[in-house]
């Protein structure tokens, strides 16, 4: 996992394999970090950029730094922010692409400065979660964040600490969790149900302490899908998660797509979420699996024709009906 920094400063002044330039589409000069550094780099890098040709948003491409002192400029395009849908996974892409073109070239240290969050507008909280969630996965030795703002630097701090859970909203915009619940926004959720070769499904026993259907006993692993995150891996995220258990992206059979509403708690808890369902056949151990403290409190296996005999069983009656279906489908 990469060291991550922040930093309140000028990023055009940095030693750094590679600086990141926020760049509109045709890699132009646009908003006061993209000026600051082609002034510094010099002619050559806007010749350079003519030459790589146009980008679309969540694309990245790479040039020489020349008369920086970097070896490389990274141009990622983010989106603008349109509260549409989309842009956050657009944002993501950039900082994914980025990356991706910094371990091409054997980068260790590279240098963003808050992508999008100014004349392009993207809301600076969730876009400094975005960023701080894929540094975390990068390959790269040393990642440092440089602000311009002191809004811009409190932010990332608290991003920096991951107590907030963004979630973008399915008909566009990006709350919090709590936000979703109390507005009852639609979102997605990722679902995984682990199943073993004798066909026994893994349950868990849903927290106590949560505020939604606590003390149920649920579907293996579920959680919603961040801002800019996409249904795979929020599936993988949360398995690991809540139960240990890591699972490769091939290992997930999608099942299908179950729309749920229910309201809670006298109605100040209000749940509209599209389950992407998963399933992972596996021989399991509930005995070896870690359980996440606040949300599982414990699990069992299950034969999937004994479903329905379970108590509290949280309603999921469309995607107990899918998960069947599946199932069958497969054993045939």
């Amino acid at each position: 996992m990469a060291t991550i920094e922040l930093l309140r400063g000028d990023i055009t002044t940095l030693a750094v394999d590679a600086m990141v330039n926020a760049a509109n589409p045709s890699l132009v000069p646009g908003g006061a970090v993209g000026m600051a550094i082609h002034n510094a780099a010099g002619p050559e890098l806007a010749h350079a950029c003519a030459m790589a040709g146009s980008r679309r948003p969540g694309d990245a491409a790479i040039t020489p730094a020349f008369r920086l002192p970097a070896k490389y400029v990274i141009h990622a395009v983010g989106p603008s922010w349109q509260a549409r849908g989309g842009e956050a996974m657009q944002l993501a892409r950039a900082y994914r692409n980025s990356f991706a073109l910094a371990a091409e070239h054997e980068v260790r240290t590279i240098a963003f400065p808050a992508i999008s969050c100014g004349m392009y507008g993207f809301p600076l909280e969730p876009a400094a979660s975005i960023a701080l969630r894929e540094a975390r996965r990068a390959s790269v030795e040393r990642v440092i964040f440089v602000l311009f703002t002191d809004e811009a630097y409190a932010a990332y701090e608290r991003a920096l600490e991951g107590k907030t859970e963004w979630i973008s909203i399915v008909d566009g915009g990006i709350k919090t969790k709590p936000e979703v619940h109390r507005d009852g926004d639609l979102h997605v959720a990722a679902h995984v149900w682990v199943v073993t070769p004798d066909g026994s499904a893994l349950l868990q026993r849903r927290s106590t302490e949560k505020e939604n259907w606590p003390g149920y006993w649920d579907v293996s692993a579920a959680g919603h899908v961040s801002a800019g995150e996409t249904p795979i891996e929020a599936a993988i995220r949360e398995t690991e998660e809540e139960l240990s258990l890591r699972i490769a992206p091939e290992e997930l059979e999608y099942a299908g797509v179950a729309r749920e509403e229910h309201v809670l708690r006298d109605g100040t808890y209000i749940d509209r979420e599209l389950h992407e369902i998963f399933v992972v056949r596996c021989e399991v151990e509930p005995s070896e699996l870690t359980l996440q403290r606040g949300e599982v409190d414990e699990v069992m296996l299950v034969p999937l024709d004994d479903l329905r005999a379970v108590e509290p069983l949280v309603p999921h009656e469309v995607e107990y009906h899918l998960l069947r279906e599946f199932m069958a489908a497969r054993s045939r």
